[in-house]
């Protein structure tokens, strides 16, 4: 798989935040916090992807099938499906990584029920420039394997983790990424 290089460091300020075009592409670091062994992954999505479409990546990348509810923090603002019981909720259907990095935002929160609550950091790497090659999510890295949907607290996955059930497959990852086409 042939990537054009990051540019790094990113100057965040709002001159080159102004200049970002819609076809780029990010690079997010996902990071389950509180998780041991450790459980990230490293994703290269496209900088228009609305929050939605970004919860729909992550459930693919960690192996998820979208069983729960889920909320972004991004600043001050909480984003995810609004609906009776989530007044304070903005709808993540209208608001694009662009959005985001636009706001000067290089991390974020997301939190999806797994039964229980389990928050992961986003990070905003760096911006690579849009082409024909990076206008699809794809997975370039990670470790550890994700806590199974209705498989018990954080605390319980530890110990299965710890036992060497599942490891992170980027192949396997990537598979999954490219049914979202």
């Amino acid at each position: 798989m042939h990537l054009p290089p990051p540019r790094l460091p990113y100057d965040w300020s709002s001159q080159n935040r102004a200049e970002l075009a819609f076809s780029d592409a990010l690079r997010l670091k996902i990071t389950l916090l509180g998780a041991n062994p450790p459980v990230w992954r490293r994703l290269q999505v496209p900088i228009g992807f609305t929050l939605r479409s970004v919860h729909t990546v992550i459930q693919a990348a960690m192996g998820w099938k979208d069983r729960h509810g889920h909320r972004f923090q991004v600043g001050e603002r909480v984003y995810g499906i609004s609906g009776a019981d989530a007044e304070e909720l903005k709808d993540s259907r209208w608001i694009t990584l662009q959005d985001v990095l636009t706001q000067g935002v290089q991390d974020f929160t997301y939190q999806y029920d797994v039964p229980g609550p389990s928050v992961h950091q986003l990070r905003i790497e760096s911006v690579t420039r849009g082409d024909a090659t990076n206008q699809h999510p794809v997975c370039l890295d990670g470790e550890g394997a994700s806590p199974p949907e209705g498989g018990g607290s954080l605390v319980d996955f530890e110990g299965h983790a710890s036992a060497g059930r599942g490891a992170f497959n980027v192949r396997a990852v990537n598979a999954r990424l490219a049914t979202l086409r």
